[in-house]
C-alpha cells in the first residue's frame, strides 16, 4: 500500500535495523543453546567443574542479548506499525471528498494551496465557532486557512452571515465555504 511505501521513505534504515536485530537474537540464541549444552556438560561432569562460572557467564551474556535485541526488535515494530497507522489515516483523509463553489475534490487536492481546519461538533459548536472567528477571519485568510464545518449531530446549522460590510462577508464566506460533499464519508 502507499502506507507502507511512505512508511519506508520516512524510515529508510528501519528495514536494516530489524534486520541486524533478528541476526543478533538468532546469534545470541545460538551461542545461549551452546552455553546451555556447556553447562549441563560442565554439571554432569565433575571433570568439567571448573568451566562452569565461565559458562553461566557466557549463557548470561547470551540471554541478555538475546532480551536486548528482541526488546529492540519489538519496539522498532511497534513503532512502524504506529507509523503505518498514522499514514492510512491521513491517506484515508486526503481521499475524502469535499464541496467547495460548487466543485467537488478530494482534500488532498488543497495540499500547498491552503490549510483546512476541521471543525468537527454538534451545530451548537460549529455556530459558535463561526462566531468566535470572526475577529480572526483576516489573519486566518491570510494564512491560506479554509474551514470546513462537520457536524457530528447531523444538522448542518445554516452560518449566519450578516456583516455590515460587503467585504467582510465575501471574506466570511470564503473562509467557511468548505462542505463535506459525502457526509457519511467523513464520520
Amino acid at each position: 500500500s502507499a502506507a507502507k511505501i511512505r512508511s519506508e521513505v520516512l524510515s529508510p534504515f528501519r528495514s536494516v535495523r530489524m534486520f541486524f536485530y533478528l541476526a543478533f537474537i538468532a546469534s545470541g540464541a545460538l551461542g545461549g543453546l551452546i552455553a546451555f549444552t556447556q553447562l549441563i556438560s560442565a554439571l554432569t561432569n565433575p571433570l568439567r567443574a571448573a568451566e562452569l562460572p565461565d559458562t553461566l557467564k557466557g549463557l548470561g551474556i547470551d540471554l541478555a542479548a538475546v532480551a536486548l535485541f528482541a526488546f529492540l526488535y519489538s519496539r522498532e515494530v511497534k513503532a512502524e506499525n504506529l507509523q503505518i497507522a498514522r499514514l492510512t489515516r491521513e491517506e484515508t483523509l486526503a481521499n475524502l471528498k469535499l464541496r467547495g463553489d460548487e466543485k467537488v475534490v478530494p482534500v488532498s487536492a488543497l495540499r500547498g494551496i491552503a490549510r483546512l481546519v476541521i471543525v468537527a461538533g454538534p451545530a451548537s459548536f460549529i455556530l459558535e465557532s463561526f462566531r468566535l472567528s470572526q475577529a480572526y477571519t483576516d489573519s486566518l485568510l491570510e494564512r491560506g486557512v479554509r474551514v470546513l464545518p462537520l457536524a457530528t449531530d447531523g444538522l448542518m446549522p445554516e452560518s449566519e452571515m450578516k456583516e455590515d460590510d460587503e467585504l467582510t462577508l465575501q471574506k466570511r464566506k470564503k473562509l467557511w465555504q468548505l462542505r463535506p460533499a459525502d457526509t457519511p464519508e467523513w464520520s
